[in-house]
């Protein structure tokens, strides 16, 4: 094992399962997705996964000394995930589970429509802190943890193991990252849910990355449905402004966060940072990068893809690029503009790691007059 690390990234782990869409980009998801009708896709691609695997590869494929933590089933699916794992990093860390299935997702991503998934979250289910290796944390600098909604066992209390998880590693002085997705909203969850899980566990998180679809649905779920249903095509990412997004940034950092990107879809990034006060109190990884953090306020716009295959991980990666940038002490704007620019260049492949440029690739794309997108 190694005896010093850049990140560990942990939470869920599954195997996506992803058609090739080949729609027209101009038609809205009510044509696509019609009863008693048969939609034609292409060839299907397996490939790893989840928070772990497309957040973490990704670090992986950007320099950055990285270790995976997750659940996976003693099946074939987890056998499957652990090999694709290996030429990337070491996978001792892994738990694996005799009882349990490993999870999977079918990604739904058409030409030109933020994607979804239908999931079975199955061992990540039971995923507690009992799956980390503590040790191993604590030779990192920055610990990432994605898709809290979607791991039963660590919401249950509100969120007490989650609090938990994130309070140890707080104390070990590793900086906290928690990226988010978007629960089951067929669920009927009590009032304040979310905002009261939010409100327990973003005191120890330093960075956080929730997109602004997430975010509505947490804070206002009837306002969320409301715009789902008045706007097929754009959804809520196109009906929300600039300046509502802001406001949900600043509610996220009152409750505690030390800095908040917000994944805005094709819109593009957001960013806003605490006060100096609130991120001397980060892991290490920000210590030497306070002074261009603090209070930092970023609105960056995507990147144009050479040519679009998916969004699939799209936001997982561009969280990477958004960490190993920070990991480089960075500023707020290039970690940003770093973000999305992975973002793009993930859009560009079958499958979130395989179109990636290595750190050094990308930066020389950026400062080669990449074009932005219209600003939305």
């Amino acid at each position: 094992m190694d005896s010093k690390l850049d990140v560990v990234v942990a939470g869920v782990t599954c195997i996506d399962l992803a058609p090739k869409f080949q729609n027209d980009p101009e038609t809205s998801i009510a044509e696509l997705f019609r009863p008693s009708s048969t939609l034609f896709v292409g060839k299907m691609t397996t490939t790893p996964g989840g928070a772990v695997s497309n957040t973490g590869l990704a670090l992986c494929r950007f320099g950055m000394r990285t270790r995976l933590m997750g659940r996976v089933g003693q099946d074939d699916l987890g056998n499957l995930l652990l090999r694709k794992f290996e030429p990337w990093t070491d996978t001792s860390s892994f738990e694996r589970s005799e009882e349990e299935g490993t999870s999977y997702s079918l990604v739904i991503a058409p030409i030109g429509i933020d994607r979804f998934f239908i999931h079975d979250p199955a061992v990540n289910d039971t995923f507690t802190t009992q799956a980390l290796d503590f040790d191993e944390i604590e030779k990192a600098r920055l610990f990432h943890f994605g898709y809290l909604p979607v791991m039963r066992a660590m919401c249950q209390n509100t969120g007490e193991e989650a609090v938990r998880m994130y309070r140890r590693i707080h104390e070990l002085g590793v900086t906290t990252s928690m990226d988010l997705c978007m629960p089951d909203v067929s669920q009927n969850y009590p009032d304040g849910y979310w905002m009261n899980i939010l409100r327990r566990v973003l005191p120890y998180v330093d960075l956080f990355e929730p997109s602004v679809e997430e975010l509505c649905y947490m804070i206002d779920a009837k306002r969320f449905r409301d715009l789902k249903k008045a706007g097929e095509k754009e959804g809520v990412v196109g009906s929300i402004g600039w300046d509502e997004i802001e406001a949900y940034a600043d509610q996220m950092l009152g409750m505690g966060a030390g800095a908040v990107l917000v994944k805005c879809g094709t819109k593009g990034m957001f960013l806003k940072a605490g006060t100096k006060d609130r991120l001397k109190e980060s892991g290490t990884a920000l210590h030497d990068i306070l002074e261009k953090w603090s209070g930092a306020r970023v609105v960056q716009r995507c990147f144009v893809p050479d040519s679009f295959v998916n969004s699939n991980g799209a936001g997982d990666v561009s969280i990477a690029a958004f960490l190993a940038s920070v990991l480089r002490h960075m500023s707020a704007k290039e970690s940003v503009r770093n973000a999305a620019a992975a973002g793009a260049e993930c859009c560009e492949g079958a499958d979130p790691i395989c179109a990636l440029t290595d750190f050094e690739e990308l930066m020389d794309r950026i400062h080669g007059g990449w074009k932005l997108e219209e600003e939305r």
